[in-house]
């Protein structure tokens, strides 16, 4: 009863929508990475779609920059 949510296909869709250019699932998937929600933990994706994010004018994603790479 109910829907029940593939965690793996709900983050291959995270994927494909920041790859299309929606920023706000390219900060999701870089916060995705940096925690293993349903992808393997991987810093260097997660700063990378932290990144893209952040050109993009995307505010929290210009925040995490902040922390996790200027006080490192």
């Amino acid at each position: 009863e109910g829907m029940q949510i593939d965690l793996k296909v709900s983050a291959q869709w995270m994927q494909k929508s920041a790859e299309a250019g929606f920023v706000p699932a390219m900060y999701e998937l870089g916060a995705m990475y940096e925690k293993g929600l349903n992808v393997p933990i991987d810093r260097s994706q997660a700063i990378h779609w932290m990144q893209e994010a952040a050109k993009r004018g995307h505010k929290k994603a210009i925040a995490w920059l902040e922390r996790n790479l200027l006080n490192s």
